[in-house]
């Protein structure tokens, strides 16, 4: 069945990003909880821009002004509209995407995406408890959320919210991101179809293009048309958008993260003996990347029901929940592992590039001089294309 995403003219334009939003809920174990202090009982406004209405039930139960819940659905609403995201899916042990909370946690062969949006909200959570203990008893998973600290600083505080209601027996913590880049000028939407493993998809990039490649495409590292790095320059030049084709994507995203890294300082070093390898021509190379639409609903089972001690008190994680949402219409290359010795090998034939994701990649935006992103994604399938 053929999946169709609503494109006009000026949607077209955007690159967007995500909206990424994090939901938790702590219940106490105790009776009575301790207080919280009074400056953390509640916030002057809940500002809440989410992907889909249905969270507005989950949140009915912790939420006492109707008039603060009707300003969330409509907000909601408007993003959708104003986004064309698709509907939302749940995500369950059947799908063949799967989100993990940090950039710690160990992948598998399934589409594979990150956010740190729910990160956000956990460091909130850990701010209004002062401390979260952990214990033997608790999850693996609970561990690396609470240990993790590569979501500090990959986003400007007023590019995120985060938001709580502390009422006397739970907590509730919202976290949410929506963001999207720009090119100017647009890129291409490719005619015909790309063939991903197998799958006709449609594409976007570049062919024959009067783009002026410089303003939108750098590489930065290449070995031959399966094995490289390609950043993407958005019109908003504090952030990048980084592809990569051939890297070896197995362990977590922080392990490809430092194999991407090392391949780029390599290419550091080859642009010095063949500057040609990293030039773009837009009358001869050729880049095609799929397109990427989706809208999910993803509860962290593993979290749920953890206990921990805090300095208020005992308390339990009775929802864990991150909702992220993405249209992708841009380019995008992946990358492999090279030698130092392989670099300074003898130059490589000049012919024209073909740049296309035909084969799983990997996706990751970042700030820039930002060590880590605040979006990774490894795309192993189809299934999160638009196909043909």
């Amino acid at each position: 069945m053929k999946r169709v995403l609503a494109i006009n003219k000026e949607i077209y334009r955007k690159f967007y990003l995500l909206i990424s939003f994090a939901f938790l809920l702590l219940v106490s174990c105790e009776d009575p909880p301790k207080e919280i202090a009074p400056e953390t009982k509640q916030e002057s406004k809940l500002v809440v821009n989410s992907d889909s209405i249905e969270m507005v039930e989950a949140l009915k139960a912790s939420m006492k002004d109707d008039s603060l819940l009707a300003e969330m659905t409509k907000k909601m609403n408007d993003t959708i509209s104003a986004n064309e995201f698709p509907l939302v899916k749940i995500l369950d042990s059947n799908a063949t995407t799967e989100f993990v909370p940090t950039l710690e946690h160990k992948l598998n062969q399934k589409n594979n995406i990150y956010s740190a949006s729910f990160l956000f909200a956990w460091n909130k959570l850990k701010s209004i408890v002062k401390s979260v203990k952990e214990s033997p008893e608790n999850s693996q998973d609970f561990k690396l959320v609470n240990q993790s600290a590569s979501f500090k600083d990959v986003l400007s505080n007023t590019e995120y919210t985060t938001n709580v209601i502390a009422m006397k027996d739970k907590i509730d913590v919202f976290s949410f991101m929506n963001l999207s880049l720009e090119f100017r000028p647009r890129l291409e939407n490719l005619e015909g179809a790309l063939n991903f493993n197998g799958t006709m998809v449609e594409a976007f990039g570049l062919k024959h293009s009067k783009l002026i490649t410089g303003d939108c495409f750098q590489i930065l590292y290449i070995k031959d048309d399966n094995n490289f790095i390609l950043k993407l320059i958005p019109h908003d030049k504090n952030h990048e958008i980084i592809f990569v084709k051939g890297v070896d994507m197995n362990g977590s995203f922080s392990e490809i993260l430092s194999r991407v890294q090392n391949q780029i300082e390599l290419g550091k070093e080859d642009r010095k003996t063949n500057p040609w390898l990293y030039t773009l021509s837009h009358k001869e190379d050729f880049i095609s990347i799929p397109c990427i639409s989706f809208n999910f609903d993803k509860t962290y089972k593993k979290i749920l029901n953890q206990k921990t001690e805090t300095a208020i008190g005992i308390y339990r994680v009775t929802q864990a929940r991150q909702k992220t949402a993405m249209v992708l219409n841009g380019s995008g290359a992946k990358v492999q592992s090279l030698s130092i010795v392989e670099l300074t090998k003898s130059m490589r034939p000049n012919k024209p590039k073909s740049l296309i994701f035909n084969k799983p990649f990997f996706i990751m935006f970042r700030k820039v001089n930002s060590k880590y992103p605040y979006f990774a994604m490894t795309v192993n399938n189809a299934d999160l294309m638009i196909t043909k």
